[in-house]
């Protein structure tokens, strides 16, 4: 018995020796430590498009964005759309543009008395900033966004379809290469 307490004992002192070892940090002081570099060097561009059909059969919709080449180009998307890139931060133009807008198609097809139109959208656009190790740093960037759900009747689709709808119009600029936390 004498001997298992003695184990005991020396095994706590072991444990209580190399804990004191571990918590040493030379002087004790936080200059010790030396934070992660979190300055953002590369960026990285995310746009999306979710439209129900109903937008594609009934309007035109047109893209402005910021392309990888550092341009604003525009297209005219007739079913859903993603596109992405990334590039290094100093390369990166200081505005971001996104831009989507539907437009009554000019021979607008027959709108059915009877039936429900779906309006379900989903648009957005994310900048993410990685630092030079390619962690991302969450406090960098901005993001812009549009969603609805549901469905339209016959008497509110036919107002819908009336008129142009600007679905988001997202100008900002890059998010800053240090970011506060």
């Amino acid at each position: 018995m004498k001997n298992a307490i003695l184990k005991f004992w020396i095994l706590l002192a072991m444990c209580a020796s190399s804990f004191a070892l571990v918590s040493c940090n030379g002087d004790g002081g936080k200059d010790d430590v030396i934070p992660a570099d979190k300055t953002v060097t590369d960026v990285s561009i995310k746009y999306f498009i979710d439209l129900a059909d109903s937008y594609y059969k009934y309007f035109d919709i047109k893209v402005d964005y910021l392309s990888e080449d550092g341009e604003i180009s525009s297209k005219y998307v007739t079913e859903n759309w993603e596109y992405s890139f990334s590039a290094n931060y100093e390369a990166t133009p200081e505005n971001i543009i996104f831009k989507v807008v539907a437009t009554p198609k000019v021979e607008l097809p027959t709108i059915e008395e009877d039936a429900n139109y779906d309006c379900t959208a989903k648009v957005y656009v994310i900048q993410t900033g990685y630092t030079k190790e390619g962690v991302e740093n969450e406090n960098f960037g901005y993001s812009g966004s549009y969603k609805t759900n549901g469905y339209k009747s016959y008497n509110d689709w036919t107002k819908y379809t009336s008129k142009e709808h600007i679905l988001l119009n997202y100008n900002r600029p890059k998010g800053p290469a240090n970011p506060v936390e």
